[in-house]
């Protein structure tokens, strides 16, 4: 990637959500968030991206632009349960 476009569908300022685990951010599968900002990868490695955590005292975290997905309108993110529970039966099963 050349320039920082921040993946397709993302934009500062928008909510968005964990699409899997970020343990070494204390960040699960389904967490809100603020996207604020896009950052390189220091050794070129996947690009990353700068959340808010949202009910979380305006604590922010870098993580792989592949864990964030777009909230979008009337999203229902109960769904993101049963996912969890599909993985936890099936370890190699990928996240949709």
């Amino acid at each position: 990637m050349d320039s920082l476009s921040g993946g397709v569908g993302l934009c500062f300022f928008q909510q968005v959500i964990l699409c899997r685990d970020c343990p070494d951010q204390k960040l699960s599968i389904g967490d809100e968030a603020t996207l604020l900002d896009f950052i390189p990868h220091p050794e070129g490695g996947e690009e990353g991206c700068i959340l808010e955590i949202l009910g979380d005292d305006g604590r922010v975290a870098i993580v792989p632009i592949s864990a964030v997905g777009v909230v979008r309108s009337g999203y229902d993110l109960r769904h993101l349960e049963v996912w969890e529970k599909v993985d936890e039966e099936i370890p190699d099963r990928p996240f949709p």
